[in-house]
């Protein structure tokens, strides 16, 4: 069952990271670690919200648009949750 109210949309990158961003800027917002010892990223919630953004355009500039399908084919790397919620933000579905 919805909780959601009928005709209303939620956007879960402003969900995951604009609703965020006054408050908790300077803070993580994704922490990863890879296979290899010292293999390691961190990105702020600034610097995730700005990646997204800057992928979003790029998506917007290969001609994505809402509604539209993206498969996307990568390892467990940051840049997958990048490429998902760029995804999101522009309204397109991730396969």
């Amino acid at each position: 069952m919805s909780t959601q109210a009928a005709g209303s949309t939620t956007n879960l990158s402003v969900n995951c990271l604009d609703r965020h961003l006054a408050a908790r800027a300077d803070q993580p917002a994704l922490v990863w670690e890879g296979n290899d010892q010292g293999e390691e990223a961190r990105w702020t919630y600034a610097e995730l919200h700005a990646e997204v953004a800057r992928f979003a355009i790029d998506l917007g500039g290969l001609g994505v648009r809402r509604g539209d399908r993206v498969g996307i084919y990568l390892q467990m790397v940051p840049q997958a949750a990048v490429a998902c919620l760029a995804c999101a933000r522009i309204g397109a579905g991730v396969s």
